[in-house]
């Protein structure tokens, strides 16, 4: 046991400490982008907050998180796709539709990757040089949701129980990407973390309540995220 001891702390005493920072630089000025199909194009901005010149490499994916800009096949052309952003500056991002035939009753979701590639330093210390990759949605919405409002449609999602899980039903055209669900029965409370639910769709949900649930003494309330980012609450009723 003294001689691990010693060892150990032998290594410690020897091996270089590697020193470095981790932190990202570049900020884009949305959480999510809404293209309504008759759009030309939309845009977002990126800024490098940073104090180096930085990489940025974006590309468009249909829900494959471990997707690569080699194997973008998607109806969208961003420009620029790869750009230099200098230390305080910023830079447009446009996106356009390439007119690919989609679901023109409902929206499709697909995600925009921004990865910010850092430059190498010319310190010869140990140091971690790490590549940031940002991800938000972008809804291809059709025309003919354009005059729909999803604060409204959203009270006609449905709850139900089966087993010891949580159904939502969502049957609207729109994605409702619910940040976290809220449940309250005789007292007893719980939260359930969100995720995206599909137009016309249903997700089940895990829960924990120490009283027995039931349709008529269950309160479900919803949190989900806005065309803006914003945060929106709705009480919804059982199937």
């Amino acid at each position: 046991m003294k001689k691990f001891g010693l060892k150990l702390a032998l290594f410690l005493l020897f091996t270089p400490v590697c020193w470095f920072e981790v932190h990202a630089s570049v900020i884009l000025d949305t959480t999510r982008l809404i293209y309504n199909d008759t759009d030309k194009e939309v845009s977002l901005h990126v800024f490098n907050s940073g104090t180096y010149p930085v990489l940025l490499q974006s590309w468009i994916d249909a829900g494959n998180i471990k997707s690569t800009p080699e194997d973008m096949d998607v109806p969208f052309l961003i420009t620029p796709p790869i750009t230099r952003i200098d230390s305080k500056e910023s830079q447009t991002l446009r996106i356009r539709y390439i007119g690919r035939k989609h679901d023109k009753n409902q929206e499709t979701v697909y995600w925009l990757n921004v990865l910010e590639v850092p430059p190498k330093s010319d310190s010869s210390e140990n140091e971690l040089n790490v590549a940031y990759r940002t991800r938000i949605k972008l809804f291809l919405r059709p025309e003919i949701l354009k005059s729909l409002d999803l604060s409204t449609l959203v009270k006609a999602v449905k709850w139900n129980i089966i087993g010891n899980k949580l159904n939502i039903i969502n049957s609207t055209p729109f994605n409702i990407s619910l940040v976290d669900i809220n449940l309250e029965s005789n007292g007893d409370k719980f939260d359930i973390p969100g995720e995206m639910i599909y137009p016309y769709s249903s997700k089940l949900f895990e829960y924990n309540l120490s009283n027995k649930v039931t349709k008529s003494n269950l309160k479900v309330t919803l949190n989900y995220l806005n065309d803006f980012g914003g945060l929106n609450s709705a009480l919804i009723s059982s199937d």
